[in-house]
């Protein structure tokens, strides 16, 4: 059971240890989400690393003017596919940010009056038929994130502040629940740029990130492979018809039995605490009767 724990840990946070920091003085940078294998990778990558993905690609030499050129490529096999850009706004007092639908005008939401209300701007950026790259310009953002969804747009709501009202995984009301969605997160500062695949609270959308410095040094983040998901799901499922366990609880289908998304243990427990409540039940006694008459050596 240890074992399983440690390969669980390890694929939730196998992408998250190697996100990159993306330094200062930024050239380019890619992000895709496919359901086809790359195409054209900014730098060569073993077939088993490619994936279906939508790609994040920055194109920018402008740290110093503040603004940041990104390109997003669909390299997935719909059509039907959006992307999002939110964050807070480092050089408009921190206000909350979106990109509108144009990819360049920006959109800092008024203080609603009341919780839940909606957008007052479009922003659901098309991304176009599969290989299609939109390319869109942001201003220095904190806490930002690179949204994708597939086949459906996402829904963002706003609270008095205004907040911002993000997707939710833990909320099984949330509109976008039964949507196919991912993020990439980054921080665009004067400093210089951090970017890295989220693969903590859940996976499921495969995103890559690739990027490009100044002196055209490329680094890539390559995401899951298209295969990724459901092999970590077939895992789940023959890992609880060996112990019982609620594994295969942590899978996500839509409402037609197509995989959505794999949470994290720690994200099934917020919704379900009592899931694993003692599965180290047996494994603690074990020790603790064993070292309550043996000496422990560290």
């Amino acid at each position: 059971m240890a074992s399983l724990m440690n390969r669980i840990k390890r694929l939730f946070r196998r992408n998250a240890d190697r996100a990159d920091n993306i330094g200062s003085k930024t050239k380019s940078a890619e992000t895709t989400i496919t359901e086809e294998q790359h195409q054209n990778p900014v730098a060569p990558v073993d077939p088993a690393e490619q994936s279906d993905q939508v790609q994040q690609r920055t194109t920018a030499d402008t740290m110093a003017s503040g603004t940041f050129t990104i390109q997003l490529r669909n390299d997935t096999n719909s059509s039907t596919v959006y992307g999002y850009i939110t964050g807070l706004a480092l050089d408009s007092g921190n206000r909350v940010f979106l990109l509108q639908a144009d990819g360049k005008t920006p959109y800092y939401p008024a203080n609603p009056s009341s919780t839940g209300s909606k957008l007052e701007k479009n922003c659901s950026i098309p991304l176009g038929s599969p290989g299609n790259t939109v390319t869109c310009t942001i201003p220095r953002l904190a806490g930002g994130r690179i949204w994708f969804s597939v086949g459906t747009p996402l829904t963002f709501l706003l609270n008095p502040g205004p907040a911002l009202v993000e997707p939710s995984i833990f909320n099984p009301a949330d509109p976008n629940h039964y949507t196919n969605f991912g993020f990439a997160e980054f921080t665009y500062n004067a400093a210089q740029v951090f970017a890295n695949i989220s693969y903590v609270d859940f996976v499921g959308l495969p995103i890559s990130l690739d990027l490009t410095d100044t002196a055209n040094n490329a680094q890539r983040v390559a995401g899951m492979t298209n295969y990724g998901p459901q092999t970590i799901a077939n895992g789940l499922i023959a890992q609880t018809r060996r112990d019982g366990r609620r594994w295969s609880s942590l899978i996500v289908n839509d409402k037609a039995g197509n995989l959505l998304r794999i949470l994290s243990p720690n994200s099934g427990i917020t919704l379900n605490p009592d899931w694993f409540q003692t599965y180290w039940t047996d494994y603690v006694n074990q020790v603790y009767t064993r070292y309550s008459t043996n000496a422990l050596t560290v």
